[in-house]
């Protein structure tokens, strides 16, 4: 019986799935917070998960804009969830907003405009 429980087991390869990726804490910079939204399924404007800053008016909750920030480029090989490059950390320095990623070196965008230029696709 522990034979035939055994060669099930290992009969089927187990699905790798990585972990959900960790939430971001938002920060705020002259009343707008800058938030790193993770699941495009939330975010109908979203044409991947990741990449993308939310930018809300920090008093009212209202969503100023949503910028694409970095955009990830799926290949055929791999599943999905392994190729998502998740945003893991945001600050101000400078005028600047610093975007960590899980597969990037930091990104800089400059506060004073930064809906001024919102990318409508994913390219």
């Amino acid at each position: 019986m522990l034979t035939i429980f055994l060669s099930l087991l290992f009969a089927f390869p187990a699905e790798a799935k990585r972990p959900a990726p960790k939430p971001v804490t938002p920060v705020t910079y002259k009343g707008l917070r800058y938030e790193a939204p993770h699941w495009a399924s939330e975010h109908k404007e979203m044409k991947q998960n990741g990449g993308h800053i939310r930018v809300v008016n920090a008093k009212t909750g209202q969503q100023v804009c949503l910028k694409q920030v970095y955009a990830t480029h799926l290949g055929k090989d791999l599943e999905q969830d392994v190729q998502d490059n998740f945003i893991t950390g945001l600050k101000v320095q400078k005028g600047f907003l610093v975007i960590s990623s899980e597969k990037l070196p930091h990104i800089r965008r400059k506060l004073k405009h930064f809906c001024d230029r919102v990318l409508k696709t994913a390219e």
